[in-house]
């Protein structure tokens, strides 16, 4: 059953957040919009903030979806993520990358000098996710670096790779 926007403002919250730890996985309710971020309810109990530089998806009042704990603050405001924290998501993130570059033929002209905005819009990632990522799969020798962008190995050039 769907709550009414009246029906989650007027909820109320526990303070006390002892029992959460950074990087739980949570069950997430959207509250409401700031002009800095996303106030979410934290398995009907807590409120906590999604960032927008934390936020890569569409989301509206009453929408659910699965979020982590980033960062429990000494003033027991609660600051959230929609993605597993730290090296956890990168697996995720490389799979989104893998999959993006096969569906563009082997290679894509981002790299990390693109703009946070760019990796943003492409990938659905901040950039330091986007370049722990490609870290990753260069290591595990999945992707190459190229100059002007990142491509899958392969043993041939691809056509979309020349030089724009």
């Amino acid at each position: 059953m769907m709550m009414t926007k009246q029906q989650i403002k007027s909820m109320d919250f526990d303070e006390d957040i002892a029992d959460l730890k950074v990087g739980q996985k949570v069950e997430l309710l959207i509250h409401s919009f700031t002009p800095i971020g996303i106030m979410a309810v934290i398995n009907n109990r807590y409120l906590g903030m999604l960032y927008k530089n934390e936020t890569y998806q569409n989301l509206s009042i009453g929408d659910t979806c699965t979020g982590y704990i980033m960062r429990l603050r000494e003033d027991n405001k609660i600051d959230l993520t929609l993605k597993k924290p730290g090296y956890h998501s990168i697996k995720n993130s490389g799979d989104t990358i893998v999959a993006l570059l096969k569906e563009a033929g082997g290679f894509m002209p981002y790299h990390d000098k693109s703009s946070p905005e760019e990796i943003k819009k492409v990938f659905s990632m901040s950039k330091k996710e986007f370049k722990r990522a490609v870290g990753s799969l260069f290591k595990k020798r999945i992707l190459e670096l190229k100059k002007n962008g990142i491509r899958l190995k392969q043993g041939k050039k691809l056509k979309n790779e020349r030089q724009r």
